[in-house]
């Protein structure tokens, strides 16, 4: 019997808590700030990213 596994990418808005009580693998996305890169979730809290867009810092995403 094969098993079957969820995959989303941390833009979906699950929280790392809320994917483990679902049982769902979230792939952290890259983006740059400032010209360096973070990984949602990874390198950077969802807090500190947004403190950095409201103070102004150019925020890029990679599109996959």
């Amino acid at each position: 019997m094969s098993k079957v596994i969820v995959v989303t990418d941390s833009n979906s808005g699950i929280t790392p808590d809320e994917a483990k009580k679902l049982g769902v693998e979230v792939i952290p996305m890259p983006f740059y700030i400032d010209e360096q890169m973070y990984y949602e979730n990874i390198d950077l809290t969802q807090e500190q990213f947004y403190e950095k867009l409201m103070a102004g810092h150019l925020c890029l995403w990679l599109v996959m």
